[in-house]
């Protein structure tokens, strides 16, 4: 017989499978796709895009915020980490409420 606990964990345990399967569908696999089809690339190509569009856009948005290039690559490594950490927050969250959900549910039907 399992307890409450127990039904709880198992809960946590597949619903996170099913939102990181989610969330491996929606960010990770795109930009493993992004990978290879930038891997397929010439090297004259990667060079074109690398010096101009990398360094275009920082430029162009160091001038547009009135700052370094600089601060821009830091502001960007800011924006990856705090985007990161918000979807893994989210999952946390979307699975400890889903099973809480289902706990309360299984309670009163009981």
């Amino acid at each position: 017989m399992t307890t409450q606990i127990d039904d709880f964990k198992e809960c946590c345990r597949i619903q996170g499978g099913l939102d990181l399967e989610a969330v491996d569908v929606a960010f990770i696999q795109p930009l493993k796709d992004l990978h290879a089809w930038w891997q397929r690339q010439t090297g004259s190509t990667q060079a074109f895009v690398g010096f101009f569009g990398t360094g275009a856009l920082t430029a162009f948005v160091a001038e547009l915020f009135k700052t370094t290039a600089s601060a821009v690559a830091q502001s960007f490594g800011a924006l990856v980490a705090a985007v990161t950490l918000g979807v893994g927050l989210g999952v946390a969250m979307d699975v400890l409420g889903r099973c809480k959900i289902q706990e309360i549910e299984h309670v009163v039907d009981g």
